[in-house]
């Protein structure tokens, strides 16, 4: 598997099946940060070559319990110092692998409210509420060992969370989608990651042949 070595600044998506990844490496296009999309499957030794600033992990189409599931990455990338962004099933995922539980609960879809306590990921908001699109059916219910409760909705207590000093972060709702909201969420962990936009003027081209979803 080869690599784009000559951007610097690069963020790594690893895929669990969503049908939102185009949503997602569009609003890092208008970022102007540079991206790749890979199946979950990628190997650790391929991520570490990668050499990504951060890693989001996608949602899925899944819809029963993340315990009857195998789709998960390699335990490993929790330790390799960069931020990390589960989204949705993402988020779920990783509660699980890092020691937390998720249960059926009451189903949620479209735009919420989000009622958010300070966290990186909410820098810039006005009010500690905000609009964010949600489609789910399983919730975290039990945290692993040091996250915090950084969101919650209506029905949803855990809606965001987040481990600062490992730098992990799960959100249930979908912020690459919808709503304004969700965007600058997108955008501050960008500059979680520290990564910076690209000067590039080939910028356009780099990103399409970077962004590809391999099967």
């Amino acid at each position: 598997m080869k690599f784009k070595r000559f951007i610097e600044d690069k963020l790594l998506i690893l895929d669990f099946g969503s049908k939102k990844i185009s949503d997602l490496t569009n609003q890092l296009r208008h970022l102007k940060i540079f991206c790749e999309v890979h199946p979950f499957t990628m190997s650790l030794s391929d991520i570490k070559k990668f050499n990504p600033k951060g890693i989001i992990l996608s949602g899925s189409s899944i819809l029963k319990p993340v315990g009857e599931q195998s789709r998960e990455p390699d335990k490993n990338i929790y330790g390799l110092k960069v931020p990390i962004l589960g989204i949705c099933y993402g988020a779920e995922m990783l509660t699980e692998q890092l020691g937390g539980k998720v249960e059926p609960g009451v189903p949620e879809i479209g735009i919420v409210e989000l009622k958010f306590k300070p966290s990186k990921l909410f820098e810039g908001f006005k009010a500690d509420i905000a609009a964010v699109w949600m489609h789910h059916e399983d919730q975290v219910t039990v945290l692993p060992t040091g996250f915090k409760l950084i969101a919650s909705t209506q029905s949803t207590k855990h809606a965001a969370i987040e481990d600062v000093d490992r730098q992990i972060y799960g959100v249930q709702f979908h912020p690459e989608t919808y709503t304004s909201d969700g965007v600058q969420i997108i955008q501050n962990f960008v500059k979680i990651c520290n990564c910076s936009p690209s000067s590039s003027q080939d910028f356009h081209d780099e990103f399409h042949s970077g962004h590809t979803i391999y099967k």
